[in-house]
């Protein structure tokens, strides 16, 4: 009966790890987040509402290990996303956002008995509100709230779109744009306060050491984003740079296997660093192109590889 239990426990360990939301291995949410992605110092105009539809797509068939080295995970994953969002200014220093993402996602395991994993539906509802302190050249700061809108469910052959935990992000943001042509800059420097959350009794592996955790604390983030370029000719930009995120110390609590005894367990670090690029050209009549590429270059305890993203934004000029 002892041998049934452990194989069961085990079991439940490997699908942990290759398809649990809250595991050592996490999809790549945050790889392209909407708001960082977007990330500048320059609100919306006074009363104009800002209609945007962006698409995203991330694949990632290798990580970064827990010691920062690139290797080949075994796996194939895709993610897609579409994303409406809606803003509007106030003031000409004020902006209200909000974007709601809906995400496709799939998974192949190679050699492995569960081959195919997917998901798709509403993911996690991002709200925003961004405020300027200087103008030309912009700088402010902004606070915004993850809401768990997405579900986290998953089994053998479905993935979750969301995390169902709640995060309160607070940026600082630096921007410089010519009214026609010459230098660009975007930075941009964030920390995301994650909140804890029940989870269903899942296995994770801790130091090596099989443990069934019923809650899981998600470490803080600190996020840093740095792109420079410039506008060759009027309404069209390019930028050039890079962006990443630590995330600190997530914490399980549960029990050890075979041991009835409550722990705190403090998982490492994970980080991500990536270079990319980013477009956009503006027409007169308030239309906006936007596009980009990112690629992962370093990290640790991550899912590694590249992506790219496009939308188109309308801000009236009355």
């Amino acid at each position: 009966m002892k041998c049934i239990i452990y194989i069961f426990l085990f079991s439940m360990f490997l699908l942990s790890i290759l398809f649990g939301a809250s595991t050592s291995y996490p999809f790549p949410y945050d790889k392209f987040n909407f708001l960082h992605s977007q990330e500048n110092a320059v609100p919306a105009k006074h009363l104009h509402p800002k209609i945007s539809l962006y698409y995203w797509y991330y694949s990632a068939s290798e990580s970064f290990d827990v010691d920062g080295h690139r290797q080949d995970c075994d796996m194939n994953y895709s993610q897609n996303w579409i994303v409406p969002a809606f803003a509007f200014g106030a003031g000409n220093v004020a902006e209200f956002g909000m974007a709601i993402p809906f995400l496709n996602e799939d998974s192949k395991l190679e050699g492995s008995d569960f081959e195919k994993a997917s998901g798709s539906g509403l993911g996690d509802l991002m709200l925003w509100t961004k405020i300027a302190v200087t103008q030309k050249p912009w700088f402010g700061f902004r606070f915004a709230t993850k809401l768990p809108t997405g579900s986290d469910d998953y089994t053998e052959d479905k993935l979750p779109v969301g995390s169902r935990q709640t995060d309160l992000d607070f940026g600082w943001q630096f921007s410089y744009k010519p009214d026609k042509m010459g230098f660009l800059c975007d930075i941009n420097i964030a920390y995301k306060l994650r909140l804890a959350k029940e989870i269903d009794d899942t296995v994770v592996s801790v130091d090596g050491i099989p443990m069934v955790a019923n809650k899981y604390d998600p470490g803080e983030e600190g996020r840093l984003g740095m792109y420079f370029g410039g506008m060759p000719v009027e309404g069209f930009g390019i930028l050039f740079g890079g962006d990443g995120f630590i995330t600190f110390n997530d914490q399980y609590e549960g029990n050890y296997l075979g041991n009835n005894e409550k722990r705190e367990i403090k998982k490492s670090y994970r980080a991500s660093s990536l270079i990319g690029l980013k477009m956009f050209y503006r027409l007169p009549v308030g239309v906006r192109f936007d596009g980009g590429f990112k690629m992962d270059i370093a990290g640790k305890d991550s899912p590694a590889g590249y992506g790219f993203d496009f939308g188109v934004s309308y801000q009236p000029n009355f």
